[in-house]
């Protein structure tokens, strides 16, 4: 069953995480509305012989060098989507050149990243084309991940409650 797997996965790598605290959680999301252009099944999706949607988020960098945490957010609750990962620029004829996740991102993840480098995240529908839907992308780690659609959540999200907290 998808959501045991899934979660063992989570529990998996928060086992294996480093002992280093994350300092931040940032998340970068969209819609698929339908109108997105189609090519051949990225590194890390299910395959198959049909053309698939695909979103070029554009770029982004992170605030501090380190290891990041990476998550399909909305692998059970929303649109599953595979994120790749690329140093440079992205070619949907040549999608292995610039890439740093040759396995794509389906559930979750771990990646280094450098600060002061720029990135660019690909993300595309995972198994079939779904004509609409949203999805999410997390990043865990030492730093904020700084392009215009991220989102920022809150510190108590990573278990800092006081007793002043909601």
């Amino acid at each position: 069953m998808k959501v045991i797997k899934v979660a063992g996965l989570i529990l998996a790598g928060l086992l294996l995480a480093p002992t280093q605290a994350f300092a931040a959680n940032s998340v970068l999301s969209s819609v698929f509305d339908g109108s997105e252009p189609l090519t051949d099944p990225l590194p890390g999706s299910c395959g198959g012989d049909r053309q698939l949607g695909y979103q070029d988020t554009g770029t982004f960098q992170v605030a501090a060098t380190g290891e990041y945490l990476v998550a399909d957010a909305f692998n059970l609750n929303g649109l599953d989507v595979t994120a790749l990962i690329y140093s440079g620029a992205f070619d949907p004829d040549n999608p292995s050149n610039n890439l740093l996740t040759p396995s794509g991102i389906d559930t979750i993840d771990f990646i280094e990243l450098s600060a002061g480098v720029t990135y660019r995240l690909v993300v595309q529908q995972w198994c079939s084309n779904l004509a609409e839907g949203a999805w999410a992308v997390t990043f865990s780690g030492p730093g904020n991940v700084t392009p215009d659609s991220t989102r920022i959540v809150p510190d108590f999200t990573e278990g800092l409650f006081t007793g002043s907290d909601p």
